[in-house]
């Protein structure tokens, strides 16, 4: 999903992140996907809650092939709509169960494919756990 234009509101609530005036605002594209839920792994699932195997090197895809299609395919839109910067997150580690760092790993090899091709690709991940994962990986 593209959705160009949008604008972003923050939490003014905290000091250090004081309300901009209206004039200092600034529109933003963002594209979104939907990782796999709970995809087939090397790993079995046997329930619903995050589980720690999902955190450990050998928990890996099953059809990683499926996650670079996705991967290229938002990259690809980026570049198709003029797109200079890209702010990545995790890809929904938690929210959709998949491997960490397979999934840091999958992240990587795709940014690599693209490396030149962009000004600048930011990746916020903003989970404790998750963040030493992605530091470690993504190079």
């Amino acid at each position: 999903i593209v959705t160009p234009n949008v604008l972003v509101f923050k939490d003014h609530t905290k000091p250090e992140f004081p309300i901009l005036p209206a004039s200092r605002g600034q529109k933003i594209s963002v594209i979104t996907y939907t990782p796999q839920y709970k995809p087939k792994t090397t790993i079995e699932v046997d329930g619903y809650e995050m589980d720690d195997r999902f955190y450990l090197s050998n928990a890996q895809f099953k059809h990683p092939e499926k996650v670079v299609e996705q991967l290229n395919a938002l990259f690809n839109t980026a570049l198709f709509f003029g797109y200079d910067t890209l702010i990545l997150d995790d890809g929904g580690v938690e929210a959709f169960l998949l491997p960490a760092v397979h999934n840091a790993f999958l992240l990587n090899q795709v940014v690599n494919n693209f490396k030149g091709r962009f000004k600048e690709i930011i990746f916020a991940i903003n989970k404790p756990r998750l963040f030493p994962i992605y530091q470690r990986i993504i190079r």
